[in-house]
């Protein structure tokens, strides 16, 4: 007699690191999941944070860590869906003798229309960036509803087993230039890998990814948005299967 499968819904951007999941490819051990990609950021972080509607979501990073500031009911796993550099977001009035991080400190006219990018050359700056502190800025995280893991702890380390064998997959398909139409996509992929390393999007809670979150901690609290900084392990479920977090790869 087979097992019943324990049917959850995850909700999350249609990316590449998640077809395999999407399309059934990789299945999470004792899970049927199904995979939702058709909402916008921002109404599916409010749908699962406030709503409660999905079992496992990829939600804002800050809004998960102020969620746990308020003890409402969310735990999360070390996977982060979703990364970015912001230098090339910050827009400026170009009138107004910007030219430095500093310069924003006294008050700009609002309803100027002549903006401009606070970095002009902003990718030579995320890459400097980089090289000073080690930092791909992690902007989401995996969500799980707490009922779900109180009632089955297994599927954390099920759901992430998941997570990392999509991810894999995915690295190993976009590894071959032929299937993006883009002239230069192979150099681009080298030019990443020289500078972020062989997998810029790794998950888990290694030196790297700690540091990272951590990060995103303090300024949340320096900021106002919490309370107290919460430590890592408050924040993240283990996934180890007995062995020391940082260790767990598969």
């Amino acid at each position: 007699m087979s097992r019943k499968l324990l049917q959850l819904t995850f909700a999350c951007g249609d990316y590449e690191i998640m077809r395999a999941l999407k399309e059934g490819i990789v299945q999470p051990e004792g899970i049927e999941l199904t995979v939702l990609t058709d909402m916008a950021p921002s109404p599916r972080h409010w749908r699962f944070l406030r709503g409660c509607e999905f079992d496992v979501a990829e939600v804002s990073g800050s809004g998960y860590v102020a969620a746990r500031d308020q003890d409402l009911p969310f735990r999360a796993i070390p996977v982060f869906p979703h990364r970015r550099f912001r230098h090339g977001f910050i827009f400026v009035n170009t009138s107004k003798g910007i030219s430095k991080p500093t310069d924003l400190i006294r008050p700009l006219t609002a309803g100027d229309k002549r903006v401009g990018r606070l970095f002009p050359n902003y990718k030579a700056e995320e890459m400097s960036f980089y090289k000073k502190t080690g930092i791909f800025p992690i902007m989401h995280v995996v969500g799980i509803k707490q009922e779900i893991v109180e009632r089955h702890p297994w599927v954390a380390t099920n759901m992430y087993k998941a997570f990392e064998q999509a991810k894999s997959l995915a690295m190993e398909r976009m590894e071959n230039p032929r299937i993006v139409p883009l002239a230069w996509y192979r150099e681009g992929w080298e030019e990443q890998e020289a500078i972020l390393g062989k997998d810029p999007w790794e998950y888990g809670l290694g030196e790297r990814n700690a540091r990272n979150f951590e990060r995103l901690v303090t300024y949340s609290h320096e900021q106002g948005l919490i309370k107290r900084r919460h430590s890592l392990d408050e924040l993240f479920l283990n996934v180890s299967e007995g062995r020391k977090r940082d260790e767990f790869r598969i």
